[in-house]
């Protein structure tokens, strides 16, 4: 969470950011997948700031980075 959080913070976002609750699926055939309560249909609350856009080029290069740094 800290490094994706890095990115959104040293980045930002190229459009909107909007809160959503976000789960992450822990079992069966999606699981680790992340799902988003998007039409604020089962939760009252949000956890997480979504990005809507990101910059594509931006996010390659901090990626790259933080795999050949963390190797």
């Amino acid at each position: 969470m800290k490094r994706a959080f890095s990115f959104y913070s040293s980045t930002g976002c190229k459009s909107a950011t909007e809160a959503f609750w976000v789960d992450v699926v822990c079992e069966g055939p999606a699981k680790g997948a992340t799902v988003a309560d998007i039409r604020h249909a089962y939760h009252n609350k949000t956890n997480a700031t979504v990005c809507l856009g990101v910059d594509q080029e931006a996010f390659n290069d901090w990626l790259l980075n933080e795999v050949k740094n963390n190797m």
